[in-house]
């Protein structure tokens, strides 16, 4: 970002600071234009009024003569000229960029928008020039209002401007998570896709608190230690990495299956199923959790432990950013089993929670079939989890 475009940021003028970076695209097409067209300006008009008399309709010759009298100081007649232009070819990115330009400095963001949404349906290598123009007409709310407008056809550009969001300056990032918000009121399955996708961005720089919050105010889940606790929204066959991080996420392990089955008589609610042979071995099921520091235990209800008394499945508490794994203490009650462990007072901002397979000794299959699984303070730990 340039410090014109900056200054104009900070002034609160976005939509300036969008036709500033515009204008300095125009500038290197005006000097792609002297370098490839050398000779007077008279000799270059009278050439292009020779073409424009053959095909009148010809929409690079009204763009060259556009950007000519542009550079001639005749800014006037070079806009009619573009705007016509722009009107018979569409696919002229070079005439399409000027208009968008000048759209922006009149304050017509909506059709700058549009304009710069047919730019990347057809030209995807523009991208790293138009995607941070759209970035800062989002901190205007009709710029927003038009963005989402665009966004709602699913454009070719989507998954790149969303995939940016995590990326952009402290300064851009409130508009955004507004223009995140807004979008995920609408009904396209595919916006919770890039709902995961900020989430994960925010995961990666370390802000667990923050993605935290955010997944629970646009996910439709309750703020309990361990979200969707019952699995309702657990799809063991989804691919692995394809969750959001405070959303269970199942991986694939040789020799144990995960499976979501109905309860007794249809009646009760659906359990998960787990199934380890005596191999199986490694992580089957995850998910990131934020929880202070203090003593916690684990309560997993299912009608038998057996699996976990066995030490065939038992669950796991990772730290993060780094680790280390915590240690954890077992012990079966009717209808659950329990692992009793204490977050540390440093080097543990978040955690993984996970239930794990380990190898035994017995050939027989390991089974457990589990309801739900809650995370409480112990009686000495703090009775705020977050």
């Amino acid at each position: 970002m340039t410090p014109a475009h900056a200054s104009f940021i900070h002034a609160g003028r976005p939509l300036l600071a969008l036709g500033a970076a515009l204008a300095g695209a125009v500038l290197v097409v005006q000097a792609n234009l002297d370098r490839l067209r050398p000779g007077s300006a008279a000799a270059t008009e009278t050439s292009l009024a020779g073409r424009l008399a053959e095909r009148p309709y010809d929409a690079a010759a009204l763009r060259e003569l556009a950007l000519l009298r542009q550079r001639t100081g005749k800014g006037p007649e070079a806009l009619v000229l573009a705007r016509l232009g722009g009107e018979l070819g569409w696919r002229d990115s070079r005439t399409q960029t000027m208009l968008i330009a000048d759209e922006v400095r009149r304050g017509d963001e909506t059709q700058a928008i549009r304009r710069i949404d047919a730019l990347l349906r057809r030209k995807p290598a523009l991208e790293p020039l138009l995607l941070p123009v759209l970035h800062r007409a989002a901190t205007d709310a009709r710029g927003r209002d038009a963005l989402l407008d665009r966004l709602a056809a699913a454009p070719s550009w989507q998954d790149g401007f969303f995939r940016q969001l995590g990326t952009l300056p402290p300064e851009l990032e409130t508009a955004h998570e507004q223009l995140l918000a807004q979008w995920l009121q609408g009904p396209a399955p595919h916006r919770r896709d890039d709902l995961i996708a900020y989430v994960k961005v925010l995961v990666d720089r370390r802000e667990y608190r923050r993605a935290r919050t955010l997944w629970i105010a646009h996910a439709g889940t309750g703020d309990t230690p361990v979200l969707d606790p019952a699995f309702a929204q657990l799809d063991p066959a989804a691919p692995s990495g394809s969750a959001a991080p405070f959303a269970w996420s199942a991986q694939r392990v040789p020799g144990a299956e995960l499976e979501m089955v109905a309860g007794s008589g249809g009646k009760a609610p659906r359990r998960l199923s787990v199934t380890a042979g005596q191999s199986a071995f490694g992580t089957l099921l995850s998910q990131h959790i934020v929880l202070a520091p203090g003593s916690y235990s684990i309560d997993a209800l299912m009608p038998s432990s057996a699996a976990f008394r066995r030490g065939a499945l038992h669950w796991t508490v990772d730290c993060l950013p780094r680790g280390p794994s915590i240690a954890m203490v077992g012990t079966a009650a009717a209808g659950r089993w329990r692992q009793s462990f204490a977050v540390p007072q440093s080097g543990c901002t978040a955690q993984v929670l996970s239930l794990a397979a380990r190898r035994t000794d017995d050939p027989a299959p390991s089974h457990a079939s589990i309801e739900r699984v809650l995370i409480t303070p112990s009686p000495d730990g703090p009775e705020d989890r977050s």
